[in-house]
């Protein structure tokens, strides 16, 4: 009897080998060989899932944008202004292993992004959705009296955006807990400038 395969879940476990290969060996080094090897898989196996790398990579980068979003739904869950904002901000800031491994993946898919304008329309997607979070809760903070009403909400979330990149290539380049506490420090000082 020939076995039954969960396809949706062979796919999540490919794209699982894929994610550790990225950390590991960085976008030039997700190779399907190493991806099927991770996987446990015979080198076939990724043709029957994605068309091709590309479509591999868009996949992996949905898949991690997923993730994040369902961890910041469970942190935001019944937050709202300031505090939301400041917990949204706290959550993506690479202050620990899984989201500092978070920003090196960010980071390979910026650069693939380069190339590839389906992945480049993609990621520009998924940021815009980002600053229309980021500019909703800047607006309920200045409607509560939390942050200074004159200053404008895209303005804020492409601040935040802006710092946000930069404190996250300074941790992939220089991962230590004094640059965590930095990353704390300088998302403090931008918060209090709010007001």
């Amino acid at each position: 009897m020939p076995k039954i395969v969960d396809h949706v879940e062979r796919r999540g476990q490919l794209l699982d080998a894929a994610g550790r290969v990225l950390l590991e060996h960085g976008l030039d080094g997700l190779t399907t060989r190493r991806v099927t090897e991770a996987a446990g898989e015979a080198k076939g196996a990724l043709s029957h899932y994605f068309d091709n790398k590309d479509d591999l990579v868009r996949q992996l980068l949905e898949r991690f944008y997923e993730r994040i979003r369902m961890r910041l739904d469970a942190r935001l869950a019944g937050l709202s202004g300031l505090n939301a904002l400041s917990e949204l901000m706290l959550e993506l800031l690479p202050l620990d292993d899984a989201r500092l491994g978070e920003a090196q993946a960010e980071l390979s898919f910026v650069a693939a992004s380069v190339g590839s304008p389906k992945l480049a329309v993609w990621y520009h997607d998924q940021r815009r959705q980002l600053t229309k979070v980021l500019m909703r809760y800047t607006k309920q903070a200045q409607s509560a009296g939390e942050i200074e009403a004159s200053r404008s909400a895209k303005v804020i979330a492409d601040e935040f955006l802006t710092l946000m990149d930069g404190l996250s290539m300074q941790a992939v380049l220089n991962p230590s807990p004094t640059h965590r506490r930095i990353q704390r420090q300088q998302l403090k000082s931008f918060l209090d400038s709010l007001h």
